[in-house]
């Protein structure tokens, strides 16, 4: 099983690799070799965000897109608008103009202006010399005016304060330049007319009284035409950023929040505060206006939406989220007509849109919201149950793929800590979380058995692997950077008895360790990274213990590895070990010798998959109940369909290859019978593999 710290670097590594859609493949369409799929693939994004749904319908999302600038996307269902094949996607934020029909991404560079219904240029936009834009995807530094005919373009400008150009875009010229006394980059954005602009520190961070934290902690009104400073509006922060900001379509109004619970509305003829509306806690994440200005919404980090009356100031209704997840961000509000609102967020990885006031969910509801962490065969394989790394556990009919419904698994009322990224046991009848303090939890009931304590040192971080037969647990302290303590510490525990069995003193890295018994549970083999004697590198060390006494067997070094790993035991001698790059080696942790790399660096077969798509991400390898096979994650030489390769063991030859994910294999499992081997993949979904017709052993 991976650690918790390794899990977390392959989904920090997996958001940057792609957008996954179930776009160019059936939903009805098993991959060859397949015999079920559990799980549809959402609509799910790698990046935060790089998508925004498409006024005025919004039935339709825009994704940024490598070849076509851009790609429309079904908001329900997923699937490509467009007729072209897409590229790979970037992730910088997409701006769109109001009335819908012209977006840009927020680029650091030049900016190309396009055309929402046919991806074409309209106009590039080349800012001068010295003049930085930043991409922030949640903070987007771009904005346009309602019709798209103006766009305001913020940075770090060229004088070491922040700087708005705003441009005519048909023109492609500037018809103002406005120099704004922040430290930090300016988020513009401007009226629905573009004649008036609003500007607000991307953070507040570092402000430290005076003109300089007065000027951070506003929004500052400007009139594009005198450039000149209409008013500031104030807020009184308590947390590091002002979050939203909007003019009302009539340009009169202008509503202000720093996400705290209130939203303050402003006269822009005054200058003064209108009136503030008390939300709840957290409110104002975004904030919009109804067309005809005489509503004004807010958007919770939770997914509440808050209605108000700008007239009045009375409360027009509050709506729940229809997510049965915490939402990972709350991205963007707009009202689609005069009392309906469309709200736009993430949950994992997984792209979520609902409505209010009927709280209805827009978009397609899915098992899995982020890619798969761990699998099991339960009931004796007449079940299966998915942990992804972050959202609900789920069990499966193995014979239908049906969903059977989400296990519901409950932390200690001490903890403060909410339960996801799950070790589960390959039986399916308990749990490990994947962090300190590692609790331990019964699968059937859900409820919390027990807690694994953490190193009694702060300043250490804490590895937690589930041994391959789920009846151990390994946890690896390792020293954090700065921390002076020079060596970690390894403790293997029995989740039978509950106890310690020993407790091993090593060097140890920050980073990816990982750990496995032998099949006798007998010998322990450690792959870590160890820091050289002069501190300029890390290299990847795999060590063998006597699992009772903590004796060593036997160590070797491995300068050729780097990122995550991966390590299993195939005997009381040898183990394979997976780290970045594709790369999967055979040593023997007794002798501490290294023996035959079996999947070199980038490379692999002819024509066929190769290692994971990720650099820095290490795909699992798993023995299967005999020991005589093992699988192990590959991609083919494309970069576009991910898979499994079977191999013999100890020989190591290739057997068989299946391919069919969308993104990189994150968990591996075999059935008890080894007849089947379940695929987890960053993708969201399960695949279940057909081993009996793939030759004899």
């Amino acid at each position: 099983m991976r650690t918790s710290r390794s899990a977390l670097a392959v989904v920090v590594a997996v958001l940057c690799a792609q957008l996954a859609t179930a776009d160019e493949l059936k939903d009805d369409a098993l991959p060859k070799g397949a015999k079920l799929r559990l799980g549809a693939e959402p609509f799910t994004s790698r990046f935060s965000p790089s998508a925004v749904p498409l006024p005025p319908e919004y039935r339709a999302v825009l994704v940024p897109d490598s070849v076509n600038g851009f790609r429309r996307f079904d908001i329900a269902t997923g699937k490509p608008l467009d007729a072209a094949k897409g590229g790979a996607p970037t992730g910088s934020g997409v701006i769109i103009s109001g009335n819908g029909q012209r977006a840009v991404l927020a680029t650091t560079g030049i900016l190309t202006v396009r055309d929402t219904a046919t991806g074409k240029a309209v106009k590039e936009l080349k800012p001068p010399m010295g003049f930085t834009t930043l991409a922030s995807a949640t903070a987007p530094p771009v904005s346009f005016s309602g019709d798209g005919k103006f766009l305001a373009q913020g940075g770090p400008g060229r004088s070491g304060k922040g700087e708005v150009l705003v441009w005519d875009v048909d023109k492609g010229a500037t018809v103002a330049e406005i120099t704004v006394d922040q430290r930090v980059g300016v988020i513009p954005v401007l009226s629905f007319d573009g004649t008036l602009l609003a500007t607000r520190p991307m953070s507040i961070q570092g402000a430290a009284g005076g003109k300089d934290d007065e000027n951070n902690r506003a929004v500052r009104v400007w009139d594009v035409g005198t450039k000149k400073e209409r008013f500031k509006a104030r807020v009184a922060l308590g947390g590091t950023q002002i979050n939203a900001c909007a003019f009302s379509p009539d340009g009169e109004m202008l509503a202000v929040s720093a996400a705290d619970g209130p939203v303050d509305l402003w006269d822009v003829k005054t200058g003064k505060v209108k009136r503030t509306f008390l939300g709840r806690t957290g409110q104002g994440h975004r904030v919009a206006f109804s067309a005809d200005s005489r509503a004004l919404a807010a958007l919770a980090q939770d997914g509440t939406i808050q209605r108000w009356s700008t007239e009045t100031g009375k409360a027009l209704g509050t709506t729940e989220p229809p997510l049965e997840m915490p939402l990972y961000g709350a991205h963007w509000l707009a009202f689609a007509d005069k009392d309906r609102l469309i709200a736009w967020g993430q949950i994992g990885s997984a792209w979520v849109a609902w409505e209010a006031p009927s709280g209805k969910l827009l978009t397609r509801p899915t098992e899995h919201t982020s890619g798969i962490r761990s699998i099991a065969f339960a009931d004796g394989g007449k079940q299966i149950v998915t942990a992804p790394f972050i959202g609900k556990v789920v069990r499966w009919d193995a014979t239908t793929g049906k969903s059977l419904g989400p296990v519901t698994v409950r932390a200690g009322r001490a903890s403060s800590q909410g339960v996801t990224g799950l070790a589960l046991a390959p039986d399916g009848a308990h749990a490990a979380a994947g962090s300190a303090p590692a609790a331990v939890f019964d699968l059937k009931t859900g409820a919390e058995l027990f807690a694994i304590p953490r190193h009694p040192v702060p300043g250490f971080l804490t590895s937690v692997i589930l041994t391959a037969d789920a009846e151990s647990l390994v946890t690896i302290a390792a020293p954090s950077a700065g921390t002076r303590a020079a060596n970690g510490t390894l403790v293997l525990w029995d989740l039978a008895t509950r106890t310690k069995v020993v407790e091993i003193e090593l060097p140890v890295y920050p980073g990816s360790p990982s750990a496995a018994l032998s099949p006798s549970g007998a010998r322990l083999v450690v792959a870590r990274y160890v820091r050289t004697a002069d501190g300029t590198k890390s290299v990847l060390t795999v060590t063998g213990y006597d699992a009772k006494t903590g004796k060593k067997l036997g160590e070797i070094e491995d300068p050729n590895a780097g990122g995550p790993v991966f390590v299993a035991a195939a005997s009381e001698t040898a183990a394979l070990v997976s780290s970045g790059n594709g790369r999967l080696r055979a040593f023997d942790f007794v002798e501490g010798k290294g023996g035959d790399e079996i999947e070199p660096n980038g490379r692999g077969e002819a024509g066929g998959p190769v290692g994971p798509v990720v650099p820095t991400a290490a795909t699992p390898v798993l023995f299967a109940p005999d020991g005589k096979r093992f699988a192990f994650g590959v991609m083919n030489m494309a970069g576009d369909s991910f898979g499994v390769r079977i191999y013999d063991w100890p020989g190591g030859k290739s057997v068989h290859t299946f391919t069919g994910h969308r993104a990189p294999v994150t968990a591996l499992t075999f059935a008890p019978d080894g007849k089947t081997l379940a695929s987890g993949s960053a993708d969201t979904t399960v695949l279940l593999w057909d081993l009996t017709k793939i030759g004899a052993r």
